[in-house]
C-alpha cells in the first residue's frame, strides 16, 4: 500500500511540474471586421502537442445552435472555417491536446465578416457606355457565387428588369444588346451554402447614343472614287448601317443605302463620279435597337490624274520613255495622249489607253519636243484631261571613255559612251584625223553602248565619234574626243635600284592590253653589248632569270609588239643580286642552346647548295672545326660542349657563282638541366626516393649526387648515374628525418656539363615524437639577453637534441644551431628586446624525429641613448635635393629610428618623419635653395631615446625663375626714341639679368645686349617709327633663367613719306565738272589726309581744301572748261608729310541742261535693286560712273525710255549721265 501510494505522488508530481501550455491566438486579429466568410484560424505552435482543438461561435459562451468545434491534426496549428454568416460577429479559441491531457483553453477572440460587397466597373455614372459590356464588383473569399440585378428604372421593376448569377469565385457579368441612349442601373451580392450578403449600392451608366465619322474627313476633297467610308466602332453591336448620296437630304436617285458586317466600322464604296460632293452618315445595330444616325459629312472626289515623269520640260530624255501619273484609286482605265503639237493634232498623234499608272511610249524621235497628257475612267464616269506637260528627247549621245584629250592608252582599247534607251544600232567612226578621212579610218557598229578596237599603232592621236540609230530616226554626231596610245612598258619590279635580289628573280612590267609578245633585255653594262647580254620573247608580263652572279649590278628594259607595231624600249632600270646568306636561327648571341641543334639560315632562290662552318673559334681554326655542304638551309650539329660559345656562318652556291660568307654569329650552349622531383624543400620523402630532373637535348648520359651536406663532401654522399634515355636514378640508404641536398649534370661524348642548382628534400621520419617544449614559456617577455636557459621534454628513442634559435620565423636566415644529450641548453649574445624563435628534434642513429613546435620569446629593453649624426656635415651647403643621405651611428639595443626633416627650425610645421630600420635614409622631395634641419632618436618599437642634436643643411639652386617684365607695356606705341627704360620684376636667387632688344622679333638678327645688376635699363638712341622686341633673363653667375617672354614697343613716327597721286591724271581734259574723284595711294603710318584744289597753281588764292581719312574725295559743281590744280600730304598726330606733286585736269565745255524744257523725265527706282527705267525724250546715250569716275555702262541709243540692268554692280553710289541732241543730265542713283 504504500509502494502505490509512492507511484501515485509520483505521478501527480510529474502532471504538476509539466502541465501542458495552452496556445495563443495569432490570426484573424482580435476584434477583426471585414473577415471573409472562409478564414483560416491561426494559433502559436506548443511543442510535444498530438494535435489541437477549436471551437467557434456567435456568443462568447460558446453554447448556440450554430456552434463549430472541430480538431486539427499533429503539429498543424490552424483550421479553415467556411460558410459562415455575412455580417456576423463570430468568437473563436483553441486548446493543445497531449497523449494525456488537454490544455487549458486559449484566450476567446472575435471577428466579424463582412456585409456587403462593393462595386468595380463600370464607375458609377458613366457615359458613351457600349451596348454590350462587363459589369465587376469586388470578390470575397467563401463564396458560392453572386447574384445581379440590372434594370432601365432604380426600382428594379421594369419590363427589361433581368436578374442573373455567377458562378463561384466569378466577380463579374457580361450583358448585352442593350438599348442606345439608355440610362441603367445595376447592383450585386456575394452568396454561399448558408447566406447571401447584401445588395451593393446600386450604381447606374448610359449607353451610348450616337457614333462617330472618322473618315474621310468632312469637306475634304480630291478623294478617290472607290474609297473607304470610316466610323468608331461600339462594342456589342451586330452591324452597322450607312447612307451615301450627292444630296444633303439623301433622296437623290443615286442614294446608295447599306449594311455591313457585325464588328465592321467601315465600308468600301465604288465607281463614284469624279469631281461629285457626296454626303454619308452611319449608325450602330444590335438585335434590339438602333443608334442615332452619325452627322452628316461630305466629300469630293477628284477630277484630274497628277503628272509624275518625265518633268514638264525635261529635256535628254531616252526615245523609249515611260510616262508615269498618280494613280486613282477606282479608275479601270487610263487614256494617254502624246504629240509633237501641243493642239495633239500632228500626223504622229498617239493615243492609247492602260489599265496601269504609266505607258511606254516608243520609236520617238530623236531631238523632238512632245506633249502629252492623261486622264481617267471607269464604268461610269471619266475625268478631265490633266495638265499638258512637254519633254524632249536626246538628240546627241555623251562619251563616257576614254576621255577626251586621254593618255597612254592601251592598243587593245574599248571605246564607251551613255546609250540612248531603245536604240537599235550605234555607229562608231575611228580615225588618226579629226576629218575621218584618213586611209586608216574605220566605221563599227555595233548593238552595245561601247566598241572593242584592236592593233592600234603605238604612240599615236586617234580621233572618234558616236551616233545612234533606230528603225525611225538616227541622232546627230557626238562631240569628237581624241585619245593617243601608250608608246613605253611601266617596269614593275624589282623596282629600280633595288639590292639583296635573289639570283633567280621574276622581272615584272606593267601589261599593254592588245600586245602580242615582249621583248626583255639583261645586262650587266646599261648599253647591253657585254659579253653577260641576254635578250628574250615572251607572252607574259614577266619573265624569270636564273643563275644570276652574285653580288652583281644588271640593268634590264623591255618593248611590247604585236602584228601591226612595236613599242619604244621603256626606260631602263638596274638591280643588284646579294652576295651573302641570312641567318636566322639559333639568334645571333643566343644562350643555352642544346649541345644537339639545328643550324637555320634563309633559303636564297637560285642557290642549288650552301657551305656551312661551325667552331669554336671566331677565325674558323680551331681543333673543334666543322663544315659542310648540304642542299638544305639547315644543318644539325650534335656533341657540342656545355657552356660553350659557338661561332658559325653559311653560303650560297649555284654552277655559275658562290656567294660570300654570311655575317659570322655566335651561341652558347647550356649548362645543364632543371631538376623536377622530388620538388625543392619536398617533407615525408621516401628513404629510397626517384629523383627526377628535365631531359638534355643531345646528351648520352646524367650524373647525380645526393648528400646530407649543401658542399658535397659529407660522410653520407652519393653519386648515381643514368643512361641517356633515363632523365632520373633511384637512390638508396638514406636516413629518417633527414635533409639531403642533390643535383645532377648531363654529359655527352665530348663534356659533361656544369652541376645543376642544388635542391634539397627531407626524409620520412623513423622518431615520429617531436620534443615538447618546456620554457620559456611561449611569446615570453622581459627575457634577459645576456644568457637564456631553453628546457624541453624527452621525444621516444632519441638518444641526442638538435635545438636551434633565430630571429627569422621561417627559420631562413640566421640560424643558430647546437646538439646535446641533455633536455636543456642555454643561449648567450642575444640582442636586446628582440623576439627569437626556438624549436628542438630528437635524432638517433638511423635519423631525426620532427621538430618541435615553434615557441618564440622576446628579450628585455636595453638604456637607449640618442643616436650620434654623421652627414650630412652642420650647416652643409650647396646639397643636390635630388641625392640627399642622411646618416647616423647605430645605437646597441634599437631596432629602428626616429628621424624629423623640416624647413622649420623649431619643428612644428613641414615636419616630415618616419621610423627606418636602417642607420641612414634617402630624402626624397626636398625643395632647392632651401635650408633644412634634421634630427634622430633611437627606438625599440618599446621604448625611445631622446633626441639627438640638431643639425642643419642647405640645398643648392636647380634653377632661377624667368623674370616678369614690367613697362613699357606689351605693344606700347608712340614711345619717345630718344629715351626709353625697361623694366621688370626681380627674381628669387638671381644676382644680375642680361637684356637684349632687337627689331627682329626671333633675335637673330640687330641685337643689342648687356648684362646688369639692377631690375631696370635705360635705352638711348632708338630710331624713330620702329617696333622693337625685348626679354630679360636671371642670372646668378652659374645658373640663368630661360628668356621672359617677349614684349615689344614702338617708337613715335618722325616722318611721313609724300602721298602719290592716282587719278585723274596729271593734265587731264575734258573732265565731267559735276563729279571728279580725286585718288591718291595711301602712305604708311597716315591717319589722315589734306587735300587743297585750286584755280591758282601757286595755290594763293580761290583755295578749296580740307582734311579726311580716305585717299580719296568727290568734287562736285567744278567751272566748266576750267583749269584746276589739287596736292595731297598725309599727316599723323602731329607729323605731317610735305606736299605731294601739284597736278592739274581741264573740265569740259558747258552744255546747258534746261530740265523745264525736257517732257516726261523719269528715272525710277531709285534707290534701286539693279533693275532702272529711264523715260526721257530723244534719248541719245547714256553713260553710269562709280563713285571713283570709271565707267561701268556707256551705250548708245535712239529712244524715250530705256531699262537699264545693273544687278552685276555692287551697292553703292552711282551716277547716270543722259545725253540728248542738246542736253546732258547727270543724276544721282543708289544701288543697294
Amino acid at each position: 500500500m504504500k509502494k502505490i501510494f509512492t507511484i501515485l505522488l509520483a505521478v501527480f508530481a510529474s502532471y504538476s511540474l509539466f502541465a501542458i501550455d495552452a496556445p495563443v491566438n495569432t490570426s484573424p486579429a482580435n476584434g477583426t471586421i471585414n473577415q471573409p466568410v472562409e478564414v483560416i484560424l491561426d494559433w502559436s505552435a506548443v511543442t510535444g502537442n498530438t494535435g489541437y482543438i477549436y471551437q467557434l461561435d456567435t456568443i462568447p459562451t460558446f453554447d448556440s445552435p450554430i456552434l463549430l468545434e472541430g480538431a486539427a491534426a499533429i503539429n498543424n496549428s490552424n483550421a479553415t472555417v467556411n460558410n459562415l454568416y455575412f455580417g456576423t460577429t463570430y468568437y473563436w479559441r483553441a486548446a493543445t491536446k497531449t497523449a494525456i491531457d488537454t490544455s487549458d483553453w486559449s484566450v476567446t477572440w472575435s471577428f466579424t465578416t463582412i456585409d456587403n460587397i462593393d462595386n468595380e466597373t463600370p464607375n458609377n455614372a458613366s457615359i458613351d457606355m457600349p451596348v454590350s459590356l462587363n459589369i465587376d464588383w469586388d470578390p470575397v473569399t467563401g463564396n458560392f457565387g453572386y447574384i445581379y440585378q440590372y434594370d432601365t428604372v432604380n426600382t428594379f421593376n421594369s419590363p427589361l428588369f433581368y436578374h442573373g448569377n455567377s458562378s463561384i469565385n466569378t466577380s463579374n457579368a457580361d450583358i448585352t444588346n442593350l438599348y442606345f441612349g439608355t440610362t441603367y442601373y445595376w447592383h450585386a451580392a456575394a452568396k454561399n451554402s448558408v447566406d447571401t450578403s447584401q445588395w451593393t449600392p446600386t450604381w447606374n451608366f448610359t449607353t451610348i447614343d450616337q457614333i462617330y465619322n472618322a473618315s474621310p474627313s468632312d469637306g475634304s476633297t480630291n478623294q478617290y472614287v472607290s474609297l473607304n467610308l470610316d466610323w468608331d466602332g461600339v462594342t456589342g453591336n451586330t452591324g452597322y448601317i450607312y447612307m451615301l448620296d450627292t444630296v444633303a437630304s439623301f433622296d437623290s436617285p443615286l442614294l446608295e443605302y447599306g449594311n455591313s458586317a457585325i464588328n465592321s466600322s467601315n465600308i468600301d464604296v465604288n465607281s463614284l463620279l469624279f469631281w461629285q460632293t457626296y454626303y454619308w452618315k452611319a449608325a450602330a445595330k444590335n438585335s434590339v435597337d438602333t443608334s442615332l444616325w452619325t452627322n452628316p459629312w461630305s466629300f469630293t472626289t477628284m477630277n484630274y490624274v497628277n503628272l509624275v515623269s518625265p518633268t514638264n520640260g525635261a529635256t535628254n530624255q531616252p526615245v523609249y520613255l515611260q510616262l508615269d501619273w498618280s494613280s486613282v484609286t477606282g479608275a479601270t482605265y487610263y487614256d494617254v495622249e502624246c504629240d509633237t503639237s501641243i493642239n495633239f493634232d500632228s500626223p504622229i498623234y498617239s493615243y492609247n489607253s492602260t489599265t496601269s499608272s504609266y505607258f511606254y511610249e516608243s520609236g520617238l524621235q530623236y531631238g523632238a519636243t512632245y506633249y502629252w497628257r492623261a486622264r481617267a475612267r471607269h464604268s461610269a464616269d471619266t475625268t478631265e484631261w490633266s495638265e499638258i506637260r512637254s519633254f524632249t528627247t536626246s538628240d546627241i549621245l555623251s562619251l563616257v571613255s576614254p576621255t577626251d584629250g586621254a593618255l597612254d592608252q592601251d592598243v587593245y582599247l574599248q571605246l564607251d559612251w551613255t546609250g540612248l534607251t531603245v536604240t537599235v544600232t550605234y555607229q562608231v567612226a575611228v580615225d588618226t584625223l579629226n576629218s575621218f578621212d584618213s586611209p586608216v579610218y574605220q566605221m563599227y557598229e555595233t548593238g552595245n553602248s561601247y566598241q572593242y578596237i584592236n592593233s592600234l599603232h603605238y604612240g599615236t592621236e586617234y580621233f572618234w565619234k558616236v551616233r545612234a540609230c533606230h528603225a525611225n530616226d538616227t541622232s546627230s554626231w557626238s562631240a569628237i574626243r581624241s585619245f593617243t596610245t601608250t608608246d613605253n612598258i611601266n617596269l614593275v619590279s624589282p623596282s629600280n635600284g633595288s639590292t639583296n635580289q635573289d639570283v633567280y628573280i621574276q622581272l615584272d612590267w606593267g601589261t599593254l592590253t592588245g600586245s602580242g609578245t615582249y621583248q626583255v633585255e639583261l645586262d650587266t653594262v646599261n648599253t647591253f653589248d657585254s659579253p653577260e647580254y641576254q635578250i628574250n620573247e615572251t607572252g607574259n608580263s614577266y619573265y624569270y632569270q636564273s643563275e644570276l652572279l652574285f653580288g652583281e649590278t644588271y640593268y634590264w628594259r623591255v618593248r611590247a609588239c604585236h602584228i601591226n607595231d612595236t613599242s619604244e624600249w621603256s626606260v631602263i632600270w638596274s638591280f643588284s643580286t646579294r652576295d651573302e646568306i641570312y641567318l636566322t636561327s639559333p639568334s645571333n648571341g643566343a644562350t643555352n642552346q642544346d649541345v644537339y641543334l639545328m643550324l637555320d639560315w634563309a633559303y636564297f632562290s637560285g642557290c642549288s647548295t650552301y657551305d656551312w662552318e661551325i667552331d669554336t673559334s671566331a677565325n674558323f681554326d680551331s681543333g673543334l672545326y666543322q663544315n659542310g655542304n648540304t642542299g638544305n638551309s639547315y644543318i644539325y650539329v650534335s656533341d657540342l660542349y656545355y657552356n660553350t660559345v659557338y661561332y658559325w656562318r653559311a653560303r650560297g652556291v649555284h654552277s655559275e657563282d658562290i656567294t660570300e660568307w654570311s655575317e659570322t654569329w655566335t651561341f652558347t650552349t647550356n649548362n645543364g638541366i632543371t631538376l623536377t622531383s622530388p620538388s625543392n624543400g619536398a617533407t615525408n620523402i621516401s628513404i629510397s626516393p626517384t629523383l627526377d630532373y628535365y631531359y638534355s637535348v643531345g646528351c648520352l648520359g646524367y650524373l647525380c649526387e645526393v648528400d646530407t651536406s649543401v658542399n658535397f663532401n659529407s660522410a653520407e654522399y652519393q653519386l648515381f648515374e643514368s643512361p641517356s634515355g633515363t632523365s632520373q636514378v633511384s637512390a638508396s640508404g638514406l636516413l629518417y628525418g633527414t635533409e639531403y641536398y642533390w643535383r645532377a649534370a648531363p654529359r655527352n661524348a665530348n663534356d659533361t656539363a656544369d652541376w645543376s642548382p642544388v635542391w634539397s628534400f627531407t626524409t620520412a621520419y623513423e622518431l615520429t615524437d617531436a620534443p615538447i617544449l618546456i620554457s620559456p614559456a611561449d611569446e615570453s617577455l622581459g627575457i634577459s639577453y645576456t644568457a637564456a636557459n631553453l628546457d624541453w621534454n624527452s621525444s621516444s628513442g632519441a638518444v641526442t637534441y638538435q635545438y636551434q634559435y633565430t630571429a627569422d620565423p621561417s627559420f631562413e636566415t640566421c640560424i643558430h644551431s647546437y646538439v646535446t644529450s641533455m633536455l636543456s641548453g642555454t643561449l648567450t649574445g642575444l640582442y636586446p628586446h628582440t623576439t627569437y624563435y626556438w624549436r628542438v628534434r630528437g635524432a638517433n642513429a638511423n635519423g631525426y624525429s620532427p621538430w618541435s613546435e615553434v615557441w618564440e620569446f622576446t628579450t628585455e629593453s636595453a638604456d637607449l641613448v640618442p643616436p650620434v649624426l654623421v652627414s650630412p656635415f652642420d650647416d652643409a651647403i650647396n646639397i643636390d635635393p635630388d641625392n640627399v643621405t642622411i646618416d647616423w651611428n647605430s645605437v646597441f639595443g634599437a631596432s629602428g629610428y626616429i628621424y624629423e626633416i623640416t624647413d622649420d627650425e623649431n619643428f612644428v610645421s613641414g615636419i616630415v618623419t618616419q621610423m627606418v630600420t636602417e642607420t641612414y635614409k634617402e630624402v626624397l622631395g626636398l625643395a632647392y635653395g632651401t635650408e633644412y634641419f634634421w634630427r634622430v632618436k633611437s627606438t625599440d618599437g618599446e621604448v625611445e631615446s631622446d633626441w639627438s642634436e640638431v643639425w642643419s643643411f642647405t640645398t643648392e639652386y636647380l634653377w632661377l625663375n624667368a623674370p616678369e617684365l614690367v613697362s613699357p607695356a606689351d605693344n606700347s606705341i608712340d614711345l619717345d626714341y630718344n629715351y626709353i627704360t625697361i623694366d621688370w620684376n626681380s627674381v628669387a636667387g638671381a644676382s644680375s639679368y642680361i637684356y637684349e632688344y632687337s627689331t627682329d622679333e626671333t633675335f637673330v638678327s640687330d641685337v643689342t645686349s648687356d648684362i646688369v645688376t639692377a631690375t631696370s635699363f635705360e635705352i638711348i638712341s632708338l630710331n624713330p617709327d620702329t617696333e622693337y622686341f625685348w626679354r630679360i633673363k636671371a642670372t646668378d653667375g652659374v645658373l640663368e633663367s630661360v628668356w621672359s617672354e617677349v614684349w615689344s614697343f614702338s617708337t613715335i613716327i618722325d616722318n611721313l613719306d609724300t602721298p602719290v597721286l592716282l587719278s585723274p591724271s596729271n593734265i587731264s581734259t575734258n573732265l565731267d565738272f559735276d563729279l571728279i574723284t580725286l585718288d591718291w595711294e595711301p602712305v604708311t603710318n597716315a591717319t589722315e589726309y589734306t587735300y587743297e584744289y585750286s584755280t591758282d597753281e601757286t595755290f594763293t588764292t580761290d583755295i578749296q581744301t580740307a582734311t579726311i581719312s580716305n585717299t580719296q574725295i568727290d568734287i562736285l559743281s567744278l567751272t566748266p572748261e576750267t583749269q584746276y590744280f589739287w596736292r595731297v600730304k598725309a599727316s599723323y598726330e602731329t607729323v605731317e608729310s610735305a606736299w605731294s606733286e601739284v597736278w592739274n585736269f581741264t573740265t569740259e565745255e558747258y552744255i546747258k541742261v534746261v530740265l523745264s524744257e525736257i517732257n516726261n523725265y523719269n528715272i525710277y527706282p531709285n534707290p534701286s535693286n539693279g533693275i532702272v527705267y529711264i523715260e526721257m525724250d530723244e534719248m541719245r546715250s547714256i553713260k553710269v560712273f562709280d563713285i571713283t569716275g570709271k565707267v561701268v555702262v556707256d551705250v548708245d541709243i535712239n529712244a524715250n525710255n530705256y531699262q537699264l540692268n545693273l544687278e552685276n554692280c555692287p551697292a553703292g553710289i552711282y551716277f547716270i549721265e543722259i545725253n540728248t541732241k542738246t542736253n546732258k543730265v547727270v543724276k544721282k542713283l543708289i544701288i543697294e
